[in-house]
């Protein structure tokens, strides 16, 4: 109902506007922010959460307390990979 208002408003606009051009480009962005808006709800939902990081302890004292019995992926390497998952995506795509 909302949107049939919409379009009857928008063309009773143009049809008293003096310009119409105008008029239409308002339109058409008000149209791609609305697929945008759309299309973000969409992408949302289905958003893959992230692998916890710990970049956030910052000096050794945080990380002794924080990490205590936590696994840390990485150790196995000669350098850290602490910040991503690549490793677990190609675990999962051989699988």
């Amino acid at each position: 109902m909302k949107k049939l208002f919409f379009k009857i408003s928008c063309k009773l606009l143009r049809l008293f506007s003096e310009d119409k051009k105008e008029v239409d480009s308002a339109i058409e962005y008000y149209n791609k922010k609305v697929s945008c808006k759309n299309r973000q709800t969409q992408l949302d939902v289905n958003v893959r959460p992230r692998t916890e990081t710990y970049e956030w302890l910052t000096c050794k004292s945080q990380r002794e307390l924080y990490l205590k019995g936590k696994s840390i992926r990485g150790t196995s390497f000669t350098h850290s990979m602490r910040h991503t998952d690549h490793l677990e995506a190609i675990d999962y795509h051989n699988s």
